[in-house]
């Protein structure tokens, strides 16, 4: 805990929460702009809280991994400034604690921000009077899916961003990861899965199917959680590789 004190003291003027809020909201106004252009050409229909899902994974798949790079770099970059690692050194402290205590503030803005973001959007949704059951199990279940693949994705950031003094390496690896995310409904299966970036997309709860008539139709369907427990297993085990890495390592 003195860790993770000193970690939000040291972040004070940093803003960070506001940074990670800010592109969050930034994220919602997109979301919320193309929901308005489907109730001006469909009108309000029972498939808008679908269409709301679908595109928040879509959204959050571009938008979280470019975050959690800005993020884990602004946390981290303290570090590599003013020989930082060398005074710690001196003073005996350790690092897999000074790394557990980044990580876990980092996920404490992430999931505020990112709370923010849902409860505006719920909002925005009953605004708009959107027909049909108010889906809170479904945006919770898009939420804990969410804060699963953000840790795994965290877990890649943070290693890169306290290894590398170069913070340009940590973020072109999050411009990557945003572009794996958004793209990744177009990959196969298969390799869609290699990357854990590519698991934003599966937590749309949607999918499109043909009808009999020749039209498309948006379904409901259900969260796959074993494989996103999968993929928080995978994010374990890159977090404490990297934290064991990054401990021996000579600063």
């Amino acid at each position: 805990m003195r860790y993770l004190a000193l970690e939000f003291y040291k972040l004070k003027h940093k803003y960070v929460f506001l940074t990670a809020l800010a592109l969050f909201l930034g994220e919602t106004a997109l979301i919320a702009v193309s929901l308005s252009h489907n109730v001006k050409r469909d009108g309000l229909n029972v498939t808008l809280w679908l269409k709301l899902l679908m595109q928040l994974s879509v959204f959050n798949s571009l938008f979280c991994p470019f975050t959690l790079a800005v993020l884990s770099s602004r946390v981290c970059d303290v570090e590599h400034k003013g020989d930082t690692w060398k005074l710690l050194s001196c003073c005996s402290e350790r690092i897999s604690s000074l790394y557990r205590a980044k990580f876990t503030c980092i996920m404490i803005d992430v999931a505020a921000a990112q709370a923010v973001q849902y409860l505006v959007l719920a909002g925005f949704g009953t605004a708009e009077k959107i027909p049909g059951p108010f889906p809170a199990g479904q945006l919770l279940a898009s939420y804990l899916g969410t804060m699963m693949v953000n840790l795994s994705v965290l877990a890649v950031q943070e290693y890169f961003s306290m290894a590398i003094p170069n913070q340009f390496v940590s973020l072109v690896i999050g411009l990557f990861g945003s572009f794996i995310g958004f793209t990744g409904a177009l990959y196969p299966d298969m390799l869609r899965h290699i990357f854990i970036w590519g698991y934003y997309i599966e937590l749309a709860q949607t999918k499109t199917i043909v009808t009999a008539a020749g039209a498309y139709a948006i379904v409901p369907v259900g969260i796959n959680w074993a494989m996103l427990f999968g993929v928080l297993i995978a994010g374990a085990l890159l977090y404490l590789l990297g934290k064991h890495r990054l401990t021996r390592k000579e600063m």
